[in-house]
């Protein structure tokens, strides 16, 4: 009797811990997964902190935290993972009763793109390990990492006579509102700008001189226009880095940068433009749409654009072309910035041993740039 009292109870106890754990497991049962900064650049070191955290009385033997993120995310320790398109990690826990545990694992930022947590899902079970239980939880993790801009080896003469036709356009329009000193009047002074007051006290005519600003932008194009169902990836991320290194080159220089692409944003799923445009915090903005442009979603017909953005603002800024592809629709629309007058220079990236060739009309407006890949 004894025996078979034992036996009863025993097995009460095993379905009470597996009613017990089967409805309380996941109560109070919190994980958080971060990022250890929002923006990175390729090939940065940024670190992914995974807490776990168990705010209740009942303790977890074990619990296996599986998430999953993209494979240009190169962690250092590989060990309780695979790759495939993906990396998947399983890590392991035992955690007890109002314990909390972080663990950091620290990742190289091996290719520019907009990175999620895409998955998060727990695992764990009772003390008898009879029994298993799953949930999962959101997580809105997120990282941008920044294209690495390439040195303009072979571009710098071009770089140069642009910097120079937009500086020496800097001096035509004075600002008003950028008060430089007082000077005697001369014949070609606006009546506007005469000081009254300096007049009276000097006898002659005085007038105000204002500083000058810059009064041309620039209007940095980057198009992913392709030829049938090519996809040269290697070669339009060399393409992205270019933008990013001459938007940094004229952004240092303190020019006015506007940027338009055709590209796919990741979030959007739109082409992407920013306004004109300087500074640290426009320059970030620019490097933040580069990151997130997505290839692998078809892009916008950007000869349309070209042609929108050429009625748009007519001769008044300089217009820089980024593009592989340079099929008789898009050279058309280019050529038409010359019919209105307008500054324009088109940079071609190629791979190397790979022939182009340029219509003779546009060999003048055309840069050809080695892309190295």
């Amino acid at each position: 009797m004894t025996a078979l009292v034992v036996v009863i109870c025993l097995a009460l106890a095993i379905m009470a811990q597996r009613f017990v754990y089967n409805r309380f497991w996941n109560r109070n049962l919190n994980v958080e997964m971060s990022f250890s900064e929002k923006t990175a650049a390729e090939g940065s070191t940024v670190v992914l902190r995974e807490v776990l955290s168990n705010a209740k009385i009942l303790p977890l033997p074990w619990v296996a935290v599986k998430f999953q993120v993209s494979k240009y995310l190169e962690f250092v320790d590989r060990s309780n993972s695979k790759i495939t398109d993906d990396y998947y990690r399983n890590d392991l826990f035992s955690v007890m009763m109002y314990q909390k545990i972080t663990r950091r694992l620290p990742f190289v930022c091996a290719k520019r793109g907009y990175y999620t947590v895409k998955s998060l899902e727990v695992v764990s079970g009772n003390i008898l390990m009879n029994a298993k239980f799953a949930d999962r939880f959101d997580c809105r993790a997120a990282l941008t990492v920044y294209p690495s801009p390439v040195p303009l080896d072979g571009l710098e003469a071009v770089f140069t006579r642009l910097l120079g036709s937009v500086l020496t356009k800097r001096f035509i329009h004075p600002d008003p509102f950028e008060f430089k000193g007082i000077r005697e009047y001369q014949p070609y002074d606006s009546f506007r700008s005469i000081n009254f007051k300096a007049t009276a006290k000097t006898g002659g005519l005085m007038v105000n001189v204002n500083d000058y600003t810059v009064s041309q932008q620039v209007i940095l194009m980057l198009n992913f226009d392709r030829y049938q169902d090519w996809l040269h990836e290697d070669l339009d991320e060399q393409a992205i880095r270019l933008a990013a290194a001459l938007a940094e080159r004229f952004v240092t220089e303190g020019v006015p940068v506007r940027f338009i692409t055709n590209g796919a944003d990741v979030i959007t799923g739109r082409a992407s433009e920013l306004p004109e445009g300087s500074g640290a915090g426009h320059l970030a903005n620019i490097f933040e749409l580069l990151a997130r442009i997505d290839l692998k979603k078809d892009p916008a017909l950007f000869s349309n654009i070209l042609a929108g953005t050429a009625l748009a603002h007519k001769a008044e800024p300089l217009y820089l072309l980024i593009s592989t592809y340079h099929k008789k629709d898009l050279t058309d629309a280019f050529a038409e910035l010359e019919g209105l007058g307008a500054q324009s220079m088109w940079v071609l990236p190629f791979a190397h041993d790979t022939f182009v060739e340029i219509p003779a009309a546009m060999e003048n407006k055309i840069v050809r740039w080695e892309a190295g890949v």
